[in-house]
This record gives C-alpha cells, sequence and structure tokens, in this order.
C-alpha cells in the first residue's frame, strides 16, 4: 500500500488528508518508468554490442575461416608463381632456344588481365584489398599458363620438325669406312686434270670400282643423269634447304622422283666424267651454297681423313688420288 500524505491547515491547526487520483498516481511514477526504460534500452545497446549472439558468433567463425583459406590460398599462389617462372625461363632460354624459337615476349607474358570494373563487385568488405589480391593473382597465373601451354604445344611441332629434319640430314658417310683408301678435302685445290687453281666443292672418297654408295640422309632423287665434268651423278633433295651430289658413278640404282632413306644402296662407285682415279666425289648443299661434308660427321672422321685436314690442298690432292685403277 502506497504512503498516506496529509497537508497542514494553518487555519485551524490540524492536518488533512490528501485524496490522489489513479492520473496523480500516474504522474507520480512516470519518472520512475522513464528512467528505468531509458535505462533497459541503454543496457541492450551494450550488450548488442559487446555480446554477440550464436548467430554472430557463427558468422565471425566462418569469417575467420575464409580470411584463413584466403592467406593460405595467396601462399599457395605465390608458390605456384615462382614455379611457373621458372618453367617459362627454362622455357625461353633451354627450349626455345634449343629449337630455333624465339623466346615468348615479357610483355605477353606478363600482360594485365582486364580494367579495374573487373573486381569492383569485391570492393567495399573489410577484406576487399585481400580478395581483389588474390582474385588477380589467380586470373594473372591462369592466364600465364595458357600462354605457357601454348609454348609449349609450339615446342612438340618443332621437336616433330626436328625430328624429321634429322632424318633428312645428310649425315651419314655415303661409303663404309673399311672401303675408302684415300681422301680428297673441301677447299681450294689444283684440279688434277685440268691443272686449274679452283674450288674443290665436295669431298672426293677413293676406292675400288663397284664400291657401294649409299644415301646419306632420307629425301627424294631429283637428279639422275650425266655431265661431261661429273659423269653419272645423282642429287638428293633432303628437305629443309638440304640437298646432296653424287658424281662419276659406274652405276645409278636409283631413278629420278624416288624416295630414299638414309642408308639406302643408290650406286656404286665409278670414274666417269672428268676423273682419273676410281673415286666418289660427295656434295653437301644448303640453301644452294656449298658445304665441308666432313662437317656433318666430323665425330666418326677415322686417321686418312684426319690427315688430310691436317694438310695443304696439295697434299692432300696428291694423297687422295692414287694411280688410277679398274
Amino acid at each position: 500500500m502506497g504512503k498516506v500524505r496529509y497537508v497542514f491547515n494553518p487555519d485551524n491547526l490540524t492536518f488533512s488528508k490528501i485524496e490522489l487520483s489513479i492520473k496523480d498516481h500516474l504522474k507520480n511514477l512516470l519518472p520512475f518508468f522513464s528512467f528505468s526504460l531509458f535505462a533497459g534500452i541503454a543496457l541492450a545497446i551494450a550488450a548488442f554490442y559487446k555480446f554477440d549472439s550464436p548467430a554472430q558468433l557463427q558468422l565471425k567463425k566462418q569469417q575467420e575461416t575464409i580470411l584463413l583459406k584466403y592467406q593460405l590460398l595467396t601462399i599457395q599462389l605465390i608458390a605456384l608463381k615462382e614455379e611457373l617462372d621458372t618453367i617459362h625461363s627454362k622455357d625461353n632460354f633451354m627450349y626455345r632456344s634449343f629449337f630455333g624459337a624465339e623466346p615468348i615476349p615479357e610483355s605477353m607474358y606478363k600482360a594485365g588481365t582486364g580494367g579495374t570494373d573487373k573486381y569492383q563487385k569485391l570492393r567495399g568488405y573489410k577484406q576487399s584489398n585481400l580478395m581483389i589480391g588474390v582474385s588477380r593473382a589467380t586470373d594473372m597465373l591462369s592466364k600465364q599458363m595458357v600462354v605457357q601451354s601454348k609454348s609449349f604445344d609450339e615446342i612438340i611441332e618443332l621437336i616433330k620438325i626436328k625430328e624429321q629434319m634429322y632424318k633428312c640430314l645428310p649425315v651419314l658417310r655415303p661409303v663404309k669406312l673399311e672401303a675408302i683408301d684415300g681422301i680428297c678435302t673441301f677447299g681450294m685445290r689444283v684440279q688434277p686434270l685440268l691443272k686449274i687453281y679452283r674450288m674443290h666443292k665436295g669431298v672426293d672418297l677413293c676406292g675400288k670400282e663397284g664400291t657401294q654408295i649409299f644415301a646419306s640422309g632420307d629425301g627424294v632423287v631429283i637428279k639422275n643423269t650425266f655431265h661431261w665434268s661429273l659423269g653419272n651423278y645423282i642429287t638428293i633433295n633432303h628437305g629443309f634447304g638440304y640437298t646432296s651430289v653424287y658424281g662419276h658413278l659406274q652405276k645409278s640404282l636409283v631413278q629420278t622422283g624416288d624416295k630414299v632413306k638414309r642408308g639406302d644402296l643408290i650406286a656404286l662407285m665409278g670414274t666417269t666424267g672428268l676423273s682419273n682415279v676410281v673415286h666418289l666425289h660427295y656434295e653437301i648443299y644448303k640453301n644452294g651454297v656449298e658445304q665441308n661434308p666432313m662437317n656433318f660427321y666430323y665425330n666418326d672422321l677415322i686417321d686418312v681423313e684426319l690427315n688430310c685436314l691436317s694438310r695443304n690442298n696439295s697434299e692432300a690432292e696428291s694423297f687422295a688420288m692414287p694411280k688410277k685403277r679398274r
């Protein structure tokens, strides 16, 4: 029960009891209720900001997990980038160089992946910089992997071409070692019959009449005819700019248009044309320019050839041209 209130009457020196209406009671309680309401709101706000709800706690845990994954992904991207850069370096300076291909331009390899708007949807978050950085690094890595993959596809095609080229290169000695009696090397010399100092565009491999002669590389016979100087001779087109010529033949065993493999028997040694000894005159051309055939089988030089290389042309000529044999 609430307190009873009285008021003093000075006229009759008495106390009169004050009767309060319900409205008066409500007015008296209003300050208490106002304070209680304010205090409750203040406590609720403080609790909202200081203490997390279960849903908020779960959300925070998910955010921490996602952040950790982004950080781990960043570490992995850095490691992958280092590995890809190593592969790119080896590709440019080893693989592509070996096969005669131009290096991949750095401007192509390190080019951007799009404008700034590409990552606009990731802005406005607490970890926006991290998310954008990871997305940009992932896009860049993907692009560089595509560039590198195309480079390896090109290398594979070059390998196929080189493999075919190696089969065609005229690197086989056209006469077996045991059948060679002497040689005359490539270079300037005095022609033994004409007595003219001129370029000897091939090598002469001396042997017995009828000695077998083999194709030095895969190719197609494009000439099989007679020339007053070369006598009976064959020309093989090996492709890739290479041709080989076989002269002074006793007999040709192939026809124009025939496809030959390295090591195929194509002719027999003779002394037709401008020749005073049984031998094979052998030439190699690269894009129409005469080459020293010894450079194509230098790892297989025999003592006779080494001796010739150490002499001058006249000495080599006298050594290579023994008495004519039939």
